[in-house]
C-alpha cells in the first residue's frame, strides 16, 4: 500500500516536506525539532499547515492590493497586512508592522511582489508602473 507523509516542524507546525511511498519503505527519522506524520495524499507543503491537532489549510492573507497599475513616483498603498508580515520586492524586503505596505518607484517597469507570513499563504502580486 502507498502512504503519504509529511514532515513538519514541531514549534510552528509548518510542513517543510511532503512524499508518498510504499508503507513497508516509510522508515523515515525526524529531524531536530520535527515529526513525521502519515497524511491524506491531499495535504500540500504549501497549502496546509498543522494547527496542534490537524492539518488544515493555510489562511489567506485577506488584504485588498489596489489597482496594479500607479504612475512613476506615485505612492502604492496596501493595508490590513497582518504584523510580522515580510514583502519581498526587487530591490530589498520590508517588515509590516503597522498593517500598512507603502511603495512607489521612480523608474517605469512590472515589479514583482512576495507577501510572506507564517501560517498565511504566501500571495504574489504585480505592480506596473508608467510615466502617465
Amino acid at each position: 500500500m502507498i502512504v503519504t507523509f509529511a514532515v513538519r516542524n514541531i514549534a510552528t507546525g509548518e510542513i517543510t516536506s511532503t512524499g508518498y511511498c510504499p508503507d513497508y519503505d516509510l522508515m523515515l527519522k525526524p529531524g531536530v525539532g520535527e515529526a513525521v506524520d502519515l497524511v491524506d495524499p491531499d495535504v500540500k507543503d504549501d497549502m496546509h499547515y498543522y494547527d496542534g491537532s490537524e492539518y488544515i489549510l493555510r489562511p489567506l492573507f485577506g488584504f485588498i492590493v489596489p489597482p496594479l497599475t500607479i504612475a512613476v513616483d506615485a505612492t502604492f498603498t496596501v493595508t490590513g497586512i497582518p504584523a510580522g508580515t515580510t514583502v519581498h520586492y526587487a530591490g530589498g524586503s520590508d517588515a509590516v508592522d503597522d498593517g500598512i505596505l507603502e511603495w512607489s518607484s521612480m523608474a517605469e517597469g512590472v515589479f514583482h511582489f512576495r507577501v510572506e507570513n507564517f501560517p498565511y499563504m504566501t500571495e504574489t502580486f504585480n505592480v506596473t508602473v508608467t510615466d502617465v
